[in-house]
């Protein structure tokens, strides 16, 4: 084969397995029925970092990200004193793409442009539009865009439902093909806390709605979204009760929206120096958070404060390797979920199926904090199950498995002929 023929192959066969957000093209992101994120038609399930700051998020470190197998990274907002936010948003944009990561741009500063009625003392509402128009503008056209950031912890904070909608209407006005995502803190409003449905409000000003929740350790109580039996939901199982919460609250709307959910990626003493001595999530802890966030509902999961760590902390290691354990589960969590799931015994540990093509899996987690057997009943032609993550079964038949969890652990089993 003649030298350039064989260049010419390569590259061929090279740029079938690149990211599709490497393509020269725009990208067009939409949503599916159940949520789902849809980028030009095809199923994708964003993991990444939420709220990274420019300067910490050199490419040395978006090439870690993208090489444990995160997928997208969430640029911090601007400071007030940016020169021109819009040339630093299309910068980031081009930064993530040369690593193969998609990018979510926040719409700042103020963080609250979005909301076109805001307090009179802050920025008029043309210059909100201005201001808009020029971050868009440079953005749009970006071939790893997928999303746009807004207002974040909006009910908290006390922006306007109707503000932030128009606001909406008119970034969509300006980027049809990319979407809004509106964050929130793990509670209601500041006069209400425990009305956590008032985050409905807001759904008019979004695509992609979803909390960030800092649950370790379990003594930290973080949320106050009370379980059946009236405490608060403590610890790693809070993520996946507040993603089951706004997926009810998310179909109550009048159109599909996705459930991004913020995961804790620093301790709490990188939050409040006054709070000494606060661990960090363990590996396990990532990874169950993540599954069963993703089993409640949540269509996207991103490590929330993670800027707050250095690269060189051991944490790190726990961090990359939770995002390299969801990797070869990333195409199957991204699709629809088969019509026929497990069933568990206890009820405290829970479990769920996920497929794409001939491949089928069974995630199963322990919602608890001690350990615990479970019995897990797979679906019917399942096959014989193997283990891929955490502990193998310790018995399967008659379409049963038994597995020992270790607290707050999960498995993963794949059906034969996967």
């Amino acid at each position: 084969m003649r030298a350039g023929a064989s260049v010419a192959l390569w590259a061929a066969i090279a740029s079938a397995f690149l990211p599709s957000c490497l393509s020269a093209a725009p990208s067009h992101v939409s949503i599916a029925p159940d949520g789902g994120v849809r980028v030009d038609g095809q199923p994708f399930l964003p993991v990444g970092v939420e709220g990274i700051e420019a300067a910490w998020g050199t490419n040395e470190v978006l090439q870690r990200l993208a090489d444990a197998g995160l997928d997208t990274v969430h640029w911090a907002p601007a400071a007030d004193t940016a020169a021109d936010p819009a040339a630093l948003a299309q910068s980031l944009v081009r930064r993530c793409r040369q690593h193969g990561l998609w990018a979510v741009v926040s719409l700042a500063p103020p963080s609250d442009v979005m909301d076109l009625e805001a307090d009179e003392e802050g920025l008029p509402a043309e210059d909100r539009r201005a201001r808009l128009t020029t971050i868009v503008k440079a953005c749009k056209d970006e071939p790893n865009l997928l999303a746009y950031a807004a207002c974040p912890e909006a009910l908290w904070n006390g922006y306007s439902p109707a503000g932030m909608a128009a606001g909406y209407q008119y970034v969509h006005g300006l980027d049809p093909d990319h979407l809004v995502w509106v964050s929130h803190a793990p509670r209601g409003s500041q006069e209400s806390p425990a009305e956590h449905a008032l985050i409905g409000g807001y759904l008019s000003s979004c695509d992609a709605t979803g909390v960030s929740l800092f649950p370790v350790p379990d003594e930290v109580m973080d949320s106050n979204l009370a379980g059946p039996d009236g405490w608060p939901i403590g610890g790693p199982p809070g993520v996946g009760a507040y993603a089951h919460l706004l997926r009810r609250i998310t179909e109550s709307g009048e159109r599909p929206r996705s459930l991004w959910m913020g995961l804790q990626g620093c301790s709490w003493s990188d939050i409040s120096p006054q709070l000494t001595d606060m661990r960090y999530p363990t590996r396990e802890e990532l990874r169950f958070m993540a599954l069963d966030a993703i089993g409640a509902g949540a269509n996207g999961v991103f490590f929330h404060g993670v800027g707050r760590v250095g690269p060189e902390a051991p944490f790190w290691a726990d961090l990359l390797g939770a995002a390299g354990d969801l990797r070869p589960l990333l195409e199957a969590l991204a699709s629809p979920r088969p019509a026929q799931q497990p069933t568990t015994d206890p009820s405290t540990v829970s479990a769920f199926c996920a497929a794409a093509g001939p491949r089928r899996f069974v995630v199963v987690l322990n919602r608890t904090g001690d350990p615990a057997q479970a019995t897990v009943r797979l679906p019917g032609g399942f096959g014989a199950p193997k283990g891929v993550l955490g502990p193998a079964p310790t018995k399967a038949e008659g379409g049963s498995v038994t597995l020992e969890l270790p607290p707050y652990g999960s498995a993963v089993l794949e059906g034969a002929g996967g």
